[in-house]
């Protein structure tokens, strides 16, 4: 298969789909298939570059704050124009208004299509709304296959009028190669090299610090609820939100595990 995926966000920048999306186009690549990426031309990237050896094309968005999706729809289509013998299955990583676009776009050059959404009540969030909410809804009625990764999502799909032979329920896998239990010494000793407690459960939380992420509401009823009454300990990774510029949340957040632990 010729797999062209979009991303909006793609590396150096932080973005979870992204990241799944390479470990897939990883997996792709093993099995003989060609993955290529397109992503939105931020600001300081170049339009042509390389990650991990895959190719990667950016397309710039409209400037200003209203509206500058049709910009970027327009020089997806111009992309995709170019490369209409070279691909057969356009896949977005994520079902937002702006992704819908690989719907039509397919469509018009004869591939295959496909958008996973990875977050209840965010990707699908508006859609039959407004006028934005109704185009998304017929954008993504042309998509070929629209993946969940949670039951609510499958459900969020035909709710919103998507037809559910179009519709798949299918939870981000894990590579074990490169996740797996450990013998309890090396354990031990990785704790002990982090400085987390020996003798108590650790919960782990990635991902970017977003407000959309309920981190706030986790660390706050954590600290509340003393741990839920498990005796665990909370370990939150990850990196400052691009909506969080001045670091506000992050600071409030160390401020109540601080005051927490004294």
């Amino acid at each position: 298969m010729r797999i062209l995926m979009f991303s909006t966000y793609f590396p150096p920048q932080y973005s979870g789909a992204a990241k799944q999306a390479i470990s897939l186009a990883r997996h792709l690549q093993k099995r003989g298939h060609q993955v290529e990426f397109v992503t939105v031309k931020w600001p300081g990237l170049p339009a042509r570059d390389t990650f991990d050896g895959f190719s990667v094309h950016r397309v710039k968005m409209g400037r200003g704050t209203r509206h500058k999706e049709v910009c970027l729809w327009c020089n997806l289509f111009k992309f995709v124009y170019k490369k209409r013998h070279d691909f057969d299955i356009f896949h977005s990583h994520g079902a937002y208004y702006t992704n819908s676009i690989v719907g039509p776009l397919a469509k018009v050059f004869h591939w295959k299509s496909l958008v996973k959404a990875s977050l209840a009540d965010n990707d699908l969030y508006g859609i039959k709304l407004s006028l934005a909410g109704y185009i998304h809804y017929k954008f993504l009625r042309n998509v070929d296959a629209c993946i969940g990764i949670s039951h609510e999502l499958q459900t969020e799909f035909i709710s919103a009028g998507i037809s559910p032979e179009k519709v798949y329920y299918m939870p981000n896998g894990v590579d074990t190669a490169r996740f797996y239990p450990v013998e309890p010494e090396e354990k031990a000793a990785l704790r002990k090299a982090f400085g987390l407690p020996l003798d108590r459960p650790v919960v782990l939380s990635i991902g970017v610090f977003d407000q959309r992420k309920n981190l706030g509401w986790l660390v706050e009823n954590w600290v509340r609820q003393e741990a839920f009454n498990t005796n665990a300990f909370l370990l939150v990774i990850g990196p400052q939100s691009r909506e969080d510029q001045d670091g506000a949340l992050i600071a409030s957040l160390k401020q109540m595990a601080a005051e927490k632990s004294e």
